[in-house]
């Protein structure tokens, strides 16, 4: 259900990035204004190469756009600094890499227990909420084993847990499912509705039609520039 009142959890307004190609000037983002509010699953949907993931990169405090504003929680993003800059992205969202970005030397259970360590969280506590993360994913089988002990699915479903560890309000997933099968879709697309249903939010760059089908809203983007697609009648075909 979407939430109807209340201030966005992400807001972009006018937000673009530019990339210098030899003389050439390529706009991978070109004036982007969107709001997600809580309550809200939005697919990101586009030709590979249109900008999606530079949009979520943008959107999550990776990359600094070149102009316009990014809010996250009701927090200009872009105009923290330091320490209250990661802080904030810390605790505010969770982010799903595309290529899952798993540290090779840690385990499945130490790569999702970074995020409550970089908290402050005692190790113990961390390792608990860590498991009790990969389990919501079916893995707390493979905790212990390296990333390269899995397999693409595996790995993504760990960046999965690694997202969702804090409870995070706002998540910015790019192709989460990409790996996944069809079980496991399913699985990850009721993990971010409960998100969702608690009166989160996610963003998700995605070519599944799975995921559309799943999201109250879809927008499309092309050529570094976004229009609404199909809007209320995504969420109310699977409601």
């Amino acid at each position: 259900m979407i939430s109807g009142s209340g201030s966005p959890l992400l807001k972009l307004d006018s937000v673009g990035k530019t990339y210098a190609s030899g003389s050439v000037e390529v706009h991978a983002v070109h004036q982007v204004s969107l709001s997600v509010m809580p309550g809200e699953l939005v697919a990101l949907m586009g030709p590979s190469g249109c900008g999606k993931s530079t949009l979520l990169s943008v959107s999550g405090g990776l990359l600094r756009p070149d102009s316009g504003t990014v809010t996250v929680g009701g927090v200009s993003l872009y105009d923290l600094a330091g320490a209250r800059f990661h802080e904030h992205r810390r605790r505010s969202l969770g982010f799903v890499f595309q290529d899952f970005n798993l540290m090779r030397t840690l385990t499945a259970v130490e790569n999702v227990m970074l995020v409550d360590e970089l908290d402050g969280m005692p190790r113990k506590r961390a390792r608990q909420r860590a498991l009790a993360a990969l389990r919501s994913v079916g893995l707390d089988d493979v905790a212990e084993r390296y990333p390269g002990e899995l397999s693409g699915g595996q790995q993504q479903r760990v960046a999965i847990a690694r997202a969702l560890t804090g409870s995070p309000r706002l998540v910015l997933a790019d192709e989460p499912t990409g790996a996944l099968d069809s079980a496991n879709t399913r699985s990850v697309l009721g993990l971010l509705g409960e998100i969702v249903a608690a009166g989160g939010a996610c963003l998700v760059a995605t070519h599944d039609p799975e995921v559309a089908a799943a999201a109250h809203r879809v927008v499309q983007m092309l050529d570094g520039v976004l229009t609404e697609g199909r809007a209320a009648a995504v969420g109310e075909a699977r409601r």
